[in-house]
């Protein structure tokens, strides 16, 4: 079993818009709290912003973007999430 299958949603996911840094996307709330669970995990995101604004998630995006060098656009997308998840 993968790495990336061990993060399936198993329950309904529910989209929202999200603004990133550059743009706004749609993702998934169950998908953007793992991503804040990983990010505060890693030391991105302080435990006590976890649920803050997307402003503050969307900074721990990019710290971890340009750490992982990745374009830094503040959204949560797939590359971004498979570097978060995988290692």
């Amino acid at each position: 079993r993968s790495a990336v299958s061990a993060q399936r949603l198993r329950d309904e996911a529910i989209p929202r818009s999200f603004q990133g840094a550059t743009h706004a996307v749609v993702v998934y709330d169950a998908v953007l709290d793992r991503a804040k669970e990983k990010l505060t995990e890693k030391g991105y995101l302080p435990k006590s912003m976890n649920a803050h604004s997307d402003k503050a998630v969307s900074d721990a995006f990019v710290d971890f973007q340009e750490s992982a060098g990745l374009e830094p656009t503040g959204i949560p997308d797939q590359k971004t999430l498979t570097l978060l998840f995988v290692r």
